[in-house]
């Protein structure tokens, strides 16, 4: 059978004169007037349950909290050294769904435990000064590869923004991000029932986009080379499941709401009807401000926000964040 031959761009066009007429947005600038639109209509609604918000969000992200009642914990090794008492073990999330784990607690006892991931793995969380500085005094840290993440991750070494796993997740009425929050779930309870400690808060990731020579051929061939972000799946994890003491995020996604860039996320981010419940600062306001630390922020294209563009996100959390009723 013959290829199918490629036709060149002009013929292609359709427009009279082939030009496109003014009043025809783009797709991009259609999502991102869309978007905007739909932030401006929350920003005016009228007070919501924070309660009923935290139910909304976990059923958006087809979260299985509460199902998933039996979760195996094997531990395959312990020892001591140096005073830290190192711990590997896996806990299944869900049927079939296994977590590597590697938890490192003082031996003489610690009052809280750190729960961290990083959207490269286990190896990339150890290197970051904010896990080791879970360390200090008596507290201990807990790193996880979430399902699809280094040692747990499926897909091919060419898909670079997890495209496979979360339009499986999608096909299978779940999303990625509602399944990271479910392992995240998974590993509280692995804690909790491997140290008995209460305080166990979340740490998590995302990466800012640093254009390697690799990176620009890819995205000059109309490709995408998403960042991962573990740090918002934290967030949500924060929000939806009260249990978590604190949650602590770097290179958090400040907005759902592209800007005029294109986009440099992996497809975990993206949950359907999202801006129709809120943005990244309704999640931070559900899960309460007291709860949350933001080291720092990343726009859509994964490039760091600005002073003043902190200080207009926080402003706009802590608006939602008083719209909201206790109930």
């Amino acid at each position: 059978m013959p290829a199918d031959p490629s036709l060149p761009e002009d013929q292609l066009l359709c427009f009279p004169d082939k030009n496109r007429p003014a009043e025809v947005v783009s797709l991009r600038k259609y999502v991102i007037d869309r978007s905007r639109a739909a932030k401006r209509d929350l920003a005016s609604a009228p007070a919501r349950s924070r309660g009923e918000m935290r139910k909304r969000l976990a059923t958006l992200l087809r979260t299985r909290i509460d199902s998933a009642t039996d979760r195996p914990v094997s531990v395959h090794e312990s020892f001591e050294a140096d005073g830290v008492r190192t711990t590997r073990f896996t806990v299944f999330s869900e049927p079939g769904v296994q977590l590597p784990c590697l938890m490192r607690t003082p031996i003489k006892g610690c009052k809280s435990i750190v729960i961290a991931t990083h959207p490269d793995g286990i190896d990339a969380c150890l290197r970051q000064k904010r896990t080791e500085a879970s360390l200090a005094g008596d507290g201990g840290v807990c790193v996880a590869d979430l399902r699809s993440v280094g040692l747990s991750r499926w897909g091919p070494a060419d898909d670079r923004i997890d495209l496979y796993q979360a339009r499986t997740a999608l096909w299978l009425g779940r999303t990625m991000m509602g399944d990271w929050v479910t392992d995240l779930g998974a590993l509280y309870d692995a804690v909790k029932q491997l140290t008995g400690v209460k305080k166990i808060e979340l740490l998590g990731f995302g990466q800012v986009f640093e254009e390697s020579p690799e990176q620009r051929s890819i995205l000059s061939r109309g490709g995408l080379f998403g960042t991962g972000d573990t740090a918002l799946a934290s967030l949500l994890a924060a929000a939806v499941d009260a249990r978590f003491h604190k949650v602590t995020v770097v290179d958090l996604l400040s907005t759902y709401v592209p800007d005029e860039e294109p986009p440099r996320r992996r497809y975990q981010v993206y949950v359907p009807s999202m801006l129709n419940w809120g943005d990244v600062s309704t999640i931070a306001a559900v899960a309460g401000l007291d709860r949350v630390e933001v080291i720092s922020l990343v726009s859509s294209a994964c490039k760091p926000v600005t002073k003043a563009g902190r200080t207009k996100w926080l402003g706009e959390a802590q608006r939602c964040e008083r719209r909201l009723t206790r109930s």
